[in-house]
């Protein structure tokens, strides 16, 4: 019984991981896209995407994932920040 929970819990957490991903991707596709549509107006600037790496060696498997969704998110909010700045409206 406790290894069927055990596997329902993990099937639901990787489910869910998987949501994440996808809507990640969706979130960064839309960006380069309005980004796309604006450059008439947008002031040509070098994107601030340079960061540095951290050492994940002793991350757990989830945690690390987690991150890397997070680090994505925190790519995203900057590169829309980024399309904000450069704006010429």
């Amino acid at each position: 019984m406790q290894e069927e929970l055990s596997t329902t819990r993990q099937s639901q957490v990787a489910e869910q991981l998987s949501h994440m991903e996808k809507n990640t991707a969706t979130l960064h596709a839309v960006i380069n896209f309005l980004e796309e549509r604006l450059e008439p107006v947008l002031r040509k600037e070098p994107s601030k995407e340079a960061e540095g790496l951290k050492d994940r060696n002793e991350i757990a498997p989830l945690a690390f994932t987690l991150e890397g969704l997070g680090d994505s998110v925190k790519s995203a909010v900057r590169k829309l920040e980024d399309i904000l700045t450069r704006l010429e409206l």
